[in-house]
């Protein structure tokens, strides 16, 4: 091999080198490092669970509450870890369940999708731009829509809908 071409290789293998490198390092920004990742939710209460408890999906373990904080007006703030690599991304049909004490103000807001609210819950708010509302039995209730299907079957309270062309259906409220 000629003296003058040993830096020429060298200059190529580094070349090679840090192009592979920076394929490494964008792949594992496209597709993560791993399947584990964090959801944060925001509740009213959530005095029935502690760091560590199970967030399970269908009824199967899928991750834990890793973190709970109180944001600057007093609500519960969760940090949940997911680690199984079948629910990355969460997509459009995912399910949440919140299991709570009897009287727990719930607030939900989301874009679009099914919302039901079952058992005997303190002050109800939900805010959506559309889709399934139910709720079955609410001291208060606060819904804000633009479209979709109400359906409230009790509401001792005041009950407020707000909507622009959902159908709404209130079997019992004591204000409305």
């Amino acid at each position: 091999m000629p003296v003058g071409r040993a830096p020429q290789i060298a200059r190529r293998l580094l070349t090679a080198g840090a192009i592979a490198l920076a394929i490494l390092v964008v792949a594992l920004l496209i597709f993560g490092s791993g399947p584990s990742y964090s959801v944060h939710a925001t509740l009213d209460n959530a005095s029935q669970l502690i760091a560590g408890d199970q967030v399970k999906v269908g009824g199967v373990p899928v991750g834990s509450v890793d973190d709970i904080t109180l944001d600057p007006q007093g609500r519960a703030r969760l940090t949940l870890s997911i680690d199984d690599s079948s629910l990355v991304p969460l997509h459009r049909a995912s399910k949440i369940e919140v299991r709570c004490a009897p009287g727990t103000d719930v607030t939900v807001g989301t874009m679009s999708g099914k919302i039901e609210l079952l058992g005997s819950l303190g002050a109800v708010r939900v805010a959506t731009a559309s889709g399934k509302i139910r709720v079955v039995d609410a001291a208060s209730i606060d819904v804000r829509t633009k479209s979709g299907k109400i359906s409230i079957e009790r509401c001792s309270g005041d009950c407020r809908i707000m909507t622009k062309s959902a159908g709404v259906h209130v079997e019992s409220a004591g204000s409305a």
